[in-house]
C-alpha cells in the first residue's frame, strides 16, 4: 500500500460587509415672509439602499425668522445592512431690504386763550407700508418731551416728534423709515370789543361826557383787562365821538387779544 498522509485543513470565510450611506437633508432659503420655512426632501448617496432597502424619514427642521437653522432629521432603516451617516442641510430666512415707511400723525388739539395751559400730546400711526411690519414691532425710544406740548399764550405750537424717536425692533426688517405728520397746538386769540358810551341831552351850556366803556365779544380773560381814558365831549348842540384810549392791565398780553 502506498503511505497516506492527512494535513489540516480549514474552513473559509464569506464576510458581506455594511453599505456606507449618507443621507442629506435639503438647503432652503427665502426671505421672510412671515411663514415657517420647510424642505422634507432627504437625498441619498455613497453605496446607497439595495433594491427595495430604504428608510423613512422625519424631517423637523423650521424655521420663521431671520437667521439659519439647521434642517433637523430623523430616518427609520427599513434593513441593518447599512452604515449611515446623516447630515443635515441648512435652512435660512433672509431679512426684508424694501424700505418699510410707518407714518406717524401727531396729536392736534386747539383753543382759545383763556390764560389757562393747554396741551397737545400723543400720536397715531396712521400706516405702515408693508403689512407684514406691525406697530409692535418698534418702539418710542426719543426724549419724552417730544410727545407733548403744552403753552398758554396765543400762537401755533408743534409738538416736536422726530424720526429719530422711533427705533425698529424686528431684525426681519432691515430699512424702517419712520415719516412724522406735524400737529398742532393751536390756541387763538379772544376777540373784543371795547365800546365806548352814548350820550344826549338838551344843550345846556356844559358838557356831555360819558365815561363807561363796555367790554364785548370774548371779553378779557379772567383776572386780565384794561383802564380806559374817555375823551369824547360835547357841548355845543351837534354830535360827536366819544373817543378815548385804553392801557391793558399789568399781566395783560395784547398778543393774546384782537382788540
Amino acid at each position: 500500500f502506498q503511505k497516506v498522509s492527512f494535513v489540516l485543513v480549514s474552513d473559509g470565510e464569506l464576510t458581506i460587509t455594511k453599505r456606507n450611506v449618507t443621507l442629506t437633508s435639503a438647503d432652503a432659503e427665502k426671505v421672510y415672509d412671515g411663514t415657517a420655512l420647510t424642505n422634507d426632501t432627504v437625498t441619498v448617496s455613497g453605496d446607497g439602499f439595495v433594491k427595495n432597502d430604504g428608510a423613512t424619514y422625519d424631517v423637523t427642521g423650521t424655521i420663521t425668522n431671520v437667521g439659519t437653522k439647521p434642517n433637523t432629521f430623523t430616518y427609520t432603516l427599513n434593513e441593518d445592512n447599512y452604515n449611515i451617516t446623516p447630515q443635515e442641510g441648512s435652512l435660512e430666512i433672509k431679512p426684508i431690504t424694501d424700505e418699510v415707511v410707518v407714518t406717524i400723525a401727531e396729536h392736534s388739539n386747539s383753543a382759545k386763550y383763556d390764560g389757562k395751559e393747554h396741551k397737545a400730546e400723543g400720536y397715531d400711526v396712521t400706516r405702515i407700508s408693508n403689512d407684514l411690519y406691525h406697530e409692535s414691532d418698534f418702539s418710542f425710544t426719543g426724549d419724552a418731551s417730544h410727545k407733548t406740548v403744552a403753552a398758554t399764550n396765543a400762537g401755533s405750537y408743534d409738538m416736536g416728534l422726530l424720526a429719530g424717536d422711533f427705533t425698529n425692533n424686528n431684525g426681519n426688517f432691515t430699512n424702517v423709515r419712520f415719516s412724522i405728520e406735524d400737529g398742532k397746538l393751536e390756541i387763538a386769540k379772544r376777540d373784543v370789543t371795547l365800546t365806548s358810551g352814548t350820550g344826549s341831552k338838551t344843550y345846556d351850556g356844559t358838557a356831555l361826557t360819558n365815561d363807561t366803556v363796555t367790554v364785548g365779544g370774548d371779553k378779557f380773560a379772567d383776572g386780565e383787562g384794561a383802564s380806559y381814558n374817555v375823551t369824547g365831549s360835547q357841548t355845543e348842540a351837534g354830535s360827536s365821538y366819544n373817543t378815548f384810549t385804553y392801557t391793558l392791565n399789568e399781566g395783560t398780553n395784547e398778543d393774546n387779544y384782537n382788540i
